[in-house]
């Protein structure tokens, strides 16, 4: 672990931050396991603060962290994904307001001819990652443009989250890019796929971390300005080169799929007496829901606002109030169905 950490600031030594955006600046980082946290030139005892790979607030000072469990990737890598979180901890510093509401994400709409528009739209990003054209730029526009005016609340969620996580997507690549120039044109490559892919497109925010990411390629590659969806105007063109499937069969698999795994889960979960009380942190990069039920596979913590979260790890389905932060019931998955902590 502690050849790990050196390893890692060795390699962000040769990462030009301000490049990567102006005013971007390296971070403190820790990466911990079950039972121990490294930092530079100390170590603690792991806590709860230390869950999933992102950005903390530890001790009054916004640090990366990453989860070592069972790590056996390339150094490379994992140097340009902790500056993927220490992007998130730049957000943070500088006040960044376009934080998604993730329960809106989790909730979000199964309307297929939302995902039928959405997926014309990534055929469009996709081709002008590979080759700019002004005119499919501005079909993308239009395009989704048209899309917010249908599905306001769906594409402000995915707006949001492309700011938050593209971006930081975005700024992870360009380190890469600075470290290793293969594998950043292969990671690269994997988001235009991502696009086209269309078992992927029913998971809109992991697919926002590519839509995000390429975006900001486009615009920064080619010296277009942010763009102002409150002004862009509606369009319902196919856009050129674009040849859409057929998303049906996909669509009802997917979501029967959730569905069966919820209720499986369900039908021998034990329901804890907790009463009612308020979702306070989850693993949003793996939670499904299934009407008023939320699938966690790895964690959830629960409790007021004002109090320490009660965390528990494993499998566990909760039942929400009118789709909100409010538990109503909380259920722990046979082991069977236990998948265990995530990273």
């Amino acid at each position: 672990m502690r050849n790990i950490h050196s390893e890692i600031n060795r390699r962000l030594a040769g990462v030009d931050f301000s490049r990567i955006s102006p005013g971007f600046h390296s971070f403190r980082f820790a990466v911990y396991n079950d039972t121990r946290v490294y930092f530079q030139d100390s170590e603690v005892p792991w806590d709860t603060r230390f869950t999933g790979n992102t950005a903390i607030n530890y001790n009054g000072e916004w640090i990366a962290i990453w989860n070592l469990n069972n790590f056996a990737g390339n150094l490379d890598s994992l140097a340009s994904k902790i500056v993927h979180e220490m992007f998130h901890a730049y957000q943070n510093e500088m006040g960044d307001t376009r934080w998604p509401d993730e329960i809106a994400g989790a909730f979000y709409p199964r309307d297929l001819r939302n995902f039928e528009l959405k997926y014309r739209e990534d055929q469009l990003l996709a081709l002008l990652a590979e080759k700019f054209d002004k005119a499919a730029w501005q079909e993308f526009k239009t395009l989704r443009a048209n899309r917010i005016r249908l599905y306001p609340e769906a594409v402000d969620y995915e707006i949001k989250m492309e700011g938050i996580e593209g971006a930081a997507n975005y700024a992870e690549l360009q380190a890469l890019k600075m470290l290793d120039t293969t594998l950043y044109r292969e990671e690269f490559k994997k988001c235009i796929s991502n696009l086209r892919a269309t078992h992927k497109i029913f998971d809109v925010r992991l697919l926002s971390y590519s839509t995000g990411c390429i975006i900001q390629t486009i615009r920064n590659g080619n010296a277009l300005k942010q763009i102002n969806w409150s002004k862009a105007t509606p369009g319902t063109g196919e856009g050129p080169g674009v040849v859409l499937p057929d998303l049906r069969v996909k669509h009802r698999e997917y979501y029967e799929d959730i569905d069966k795994r919820i209720q499986d889960v369900l039908a021998s979960a034990e329901k804890l007496d907790l009463g009612e009380t308020t979702l306070l942190l989850f693993d949003p990069y793996n939670i499904h829901s299934s009407g008023d039920y939320l699938y966690h596979p790895h964690f959830l913590a629960y409790g007021a606002y004002e109090s320490p979260p009660n965390f528990l790890k494993g499998t566990y389905i909760t039942s929400m109030k009118s789709r909100t932060r409010t538990i109503e019931g909380i259920w722990r998955a046979a082991p069977e169905y236990t998948q265990g902590p995530g990273t």
